[in-house]
């Protein structure tokens, strides 16, 4: 039994209110790299639903950036450590690491002949540093600044060889190199430091900050060259990010008024302004941006990257998605992916005909935090979150519904029954039946402290595990359970349950990695192999037509077992770094997974014969 990675879906960069994220381009433009949990993301900017991923760090990841040659990437975390990495081979074999500093790199250069490494950010004894790539030998001390150092840039154009700082103790540092050494330290500005860049050939470098001024300096010499300022049309806030157009004439920048701005450098004002306020205004603040090729983009606080176009000065594409650990999924019948992330984002993402899908933020008032769970039918799919509320979304309309149900406590888990009833199962050991406009119909008493729950397709029977390290079958008659089935006593808390298609078979899973599948007829052991996941299991998952089983475990891995062969499995290692939080398959030879890296992955899967 084999698979292969067919799509991934990345998630957006993560993003902290008044803190500036980094985004790189590859050279030749055609890609964007950045951090987001433990991994590093690369896209494709014509095809952002195109991405590769890379998961060598062992702690949060802060910034990469391509090598000019194309052949490596640098990337830092933040425990100071920066690695290389192959970025040609699909291993992305490691080159060199380094501790560079003993806290958080924020950002990473590379000067002109892809063999020296900038890397600045918050040490304790040090902000930044200047090595060899291929052996961490130093060439060049990071100094002139007492806070930590935000940003940094190498003249990308060979020698004479320039390197530059910006701190938030609002100085500019210039070096020259090789070895790099202080030369000035320039303070025009009387904020933070945001952002430091420098133009592709090397002419110029501007800074930006929390001042709302925009300086451009001789790349050679330091000397300041304009302060760009337009009367009327100054960004109101502070400035986050500067990106240089190819022909090192125009600049972008991305400020927190939730504007970004396109300047030219010979008429030294501003000839565009592309405005985001289009939801809450706080979310529309504008942290980060680059300019590769023809593509302008600048990512919001709320994780959505805007494409801009420079002559019309309007949005031409937003890309939305997760910036967090997606924590619960479910699949509609019509093939419509609901995905629920920590921070209480819900995204929509049709996958019928084999199309790429774009995830699409659902609209209305939606949750304040983590979704804990997630349910659907033909029409609608309802959403459980840490805020107490069960929040109904419309398939047709990508919307929530205007009015929610609030919960007398924090929900577990939520199945949708026939004729759009629901099950919602709470912190308090309820089970609640409710009605399809949210309802509470009944309250229905369960012995012990249920820990997971589900239904039949035809809804006449409800499958219960518990923190007590069994499960029960339920029949649900006239709106009452009524125990049907004991099922044996497992050997740790129950955290999955699914019934089969064909509701002949209950797949019941633990918190030690072990799935058990049982008879519905008379509660009998049919399947104990399934026991090669090294932690909970999350999610269970069986194809249509009732014979192999999905799980996704905090192991990270993802499994497919079958039923008539129960020693034969397709073993998806390593899915999802920090664990597989959802399983779906689409059709019978595709498996989608979700997970705490934010991202989507589709598979492909072949099967034993």
């Amino acid at each position: 039994m084999a698979y292969s990675l067919q799509h991934l879906y990345a998630p957006q960069p993560p993003t902290t209110r008044g803190q500036a994220v980094r985004l790189h381009a590859a050279p030749d433009g055609t890609q964007m790299v950045y951090a987001n949990g433990r991994s590093i993301f690369v896209r494709n900017l014509d095809h952002p639903e195109q991405a590769w991923e890379y998961v060598g760090h062992r702690t949060t990841t802060t910034v990469a950036q391509f090598a000019p040659s194309g052949y490596y990437v640098a990337s830092g975390d933040a425990s100071g450590l920066v690695r290389i990495w192959d970025a040609t081979q699909p291993d992305h074999l490691l080159k060199h690491e380094t501790q560079v500093l003993s806290g958080r790199i924020n950002d990473l250069a590379w000067d002109a002949e892809s063999k020296r490494i900038m890397a600045v950010g918050d040490g304790k004894d040090r902000f930044g540093h200047c090595f060899l790539f291929d052996s961490g030998n130093s060439v060049g001390q990071v100094s002139g600044h007492s806070k930590v150092v935000n940003a940094c840039a190498m003249r990308p154009s060979g020698r004479p060889f320039r390197a530059v700082t910006a701190s938030d103790d609002g100085t500019v540092v210039f070096y020259h190199g090789a070895p790099y050494k202080l030369q000035r330290a320039i303070q025009d500005h009387t904020g933070f430091v945001n952002d430091v860049r420098y133009s592709p050939d090397g002419q110029f470098f501007a800074s930006v900050g929390a001042d709302q001024a925009i300086y451009v300096y001789d790349g050679k010499t330091g000397d300041q060259v304009t302060r760009l300022h337009h009367q009327g049309h100054n960004h109101t806030r502070g400035i986050y990010a500067v990106a240089w157009a190819p022909n090192s004439q125009q600049l972008l920048t991305s400020a927190g008024d939730c504007t970004a701005k396109l300047w030219d450098l010979e008429a030294r004002q501003a000839v565009q302004t592309f405005t985001f306020a289009h939801y809450q205004s706080h979310l529309d603040q504008q942290l980060g941006n680059l300019w590769a090729g023809s593509h302008l983009v600048s990512l919001g606080l709320s994780g959505d990257l805007h494409y801009l176009d420079p002559k019309a000065g309007t949005v031409t594409r937003t890309l939305h998605g997760h910036q967090r650990a997606i924590t619960a999924s479910t699949v509609t019948p019509s093939q419509t992916l609901f995905t629920g992330s920590y921070d209480g984002r819900v995204c929509q993402w049709t996958l019928a005909n084999d199309a790429s899908p774009a995830p699409l933020s659902v609209k209305g008032t939606g949750h304040s935090s983590q979704v804990i769970a997630l349910a659907s039918d033909s029409d609608h799919a309802v959403s459980a979150g840490m805020d107490d509320m069960l929040r109904t979304i419309t398939v047709s309309s990508q919307a929530f519904s205007p009015t929610a149900v609030p919960l007398d406590s924090q929900p577990k888990q939520v199945v949708m029954l026939p004729k759009g009833r629901m099950l919602a199962l709470t912190q308090t050991n309820d089970v609640l039946l409710l009605s399809a406009d949210g309802q509470a119909l009944h309250r229905l008493a369960v012995p012990d402290e249920p820990s997971a729950i589900d239904a039949s397709a035809s809804g006449d029977r409800v499958l219960l595990g518990f923190a007590s390290h069994h499960a029960r079958i339920y029949a649900l008659k006239d709106d009452q359970l009524v125990a049907d089935l004991e099922l044996d006593q497992g050997r740790a808390p129950i955290t999955a349950v699914r019934f089969s298609p064909d509701g002949t078979l209950a797949a019941v899973a633990d918190g030690q990695g072990k799935i058990h599948a049982y008879s519905t007829k008379d509660g009998s052991l049919s399947i104990s192999h399934w026991v090669f996941h090294t932690a909970r299991v999350n999610a269970l998952e069986w194809r249509s037509d009732s014979l192999f089983l999905a799980s996704g475990s905090l192991d990270s891995s993802a499994y497919v077992w079958s039923v008539k062969k129960p020693m034969k499995r397709i073993a998806v290692k390593g899915a999802h770094l920090g664990g597989v939080s959802g399983v779906h398959f689409l059709g019978h030879d595709r498996l989608i997974t979700t997970g705490a890296d934010g991202a989507v992955k589709v598979w492909t899967l072949e099967y034993p014969h």
